[in-house]
């Protein structure tokens, strides 16, 4: 049987991931302490539906066989969901993100956020 993944190395895998394919404005949000859904959420931007779709795809290829995962959203969508059991991850395009203000909805204090400039 093979070792799975924490969920600080999945964390790790899918930050590095996101952010080395060029994902904007990745905010993450801890929810170890507000929710037994997962233990935390990556919010992430991406520059038109064709970038989103790849980032997606990246995800996807980086975490078979190393985590469950489950996409919702694909085709032709603003707005990708990756479930990997332990981290949830919510892609959007900007005009998406900025609608649906999932940050407003998670907010508290223990919310951070960390902009990249690229």
């Amino acid at each position: 049987m093979e070792k799975q993944l924490s969920s600080k190395e999945l964390f790790d895998l899918i930050y590095k991931t996101l952010d080395d394919h060029k994902a904007e404005d990745l905010t993450i949000i801890d929810l170890s302490d507000k929710t037994s859904l997962a233990d935390s959420m990556i919010i992430a931007s991406a520059r038109s539906s064709r970038h989103l779709m790849s980032l997606a795809e990246h995800l996807y290829l980086t975490l078979k066989g190393e985590a469950p995962i489950k996409i919702e959203g694909k085709d032709g969508s603003t707005w990708i969901v990756v479930d990997t059991f332990f981290v949830i991850v919510h892609l959007f395009t900007k005009d998406t993100r900025e609608l649906y203000n999932l940050e407003k909805l998670w907010n508290t204090p223990s919310l951070f956020k960390e902009s990249k400039s690229l």
